[in-house]
């Protein structure tokens, strides 16, 4: 369930950055390999306790390479990799336990990746899947 809620945050990330550049025309492909942290975020919100309440939480250290092809979407892609362990909710003991075996197991899988296989148009903007 994490899981999926934090693909569901990636393609969040995915939609808004290409969506921005959808509306702008491009002579040549579109790539950015580094985007601005500082001004970027990659969270996450999932339900617990039967939807009855929420985490929220977000990813403090992360790297996003974007290619983007207005002529050809086909042959635009996103991949995002994000450190686990910059896990962040506001609560520290929470944090720890997320970084534990018992979820993200950060010693052993370091790393969350997410790659897009094809760009989709909708409607006027495009998705990632």
């Amino acid at each position: 369930m994490l899981a999926g809620m934090l693909r569901s945050a990636l393609l969040r990330v995915s939609m808004a950055t290409l969506c921005m550049t959808a509306s702008a025309a491009f002579a040549a492909p579109l790539r950015i390999q580094k985007f601005d942290s500082n001004h970027s975020t990659i969270a996450f919100r999932v339900p617990i306790l039967g939807g009855m309440s929420e985490v929220e939480g977000k990813f403090l250290d992360f790297a996003v390479d974007l290619t983007y092809d207005e002529e050809s979407p086909a042959k635009s892609g996103v991949v995002a990799t994000i450190q686990a362990k910059s896990i962040d909710t506001g609560i520290g003991d929470r944090d720890k336990h997320l970084r534990s075996a018992d979820f993200f197991d950060v010693e052993k899988y370091p790393e969350i990746r997410f790659e897009s296989s094809q760009i989709d148009p909708v409607q006027t903007h495009r998705r990632a899947a």
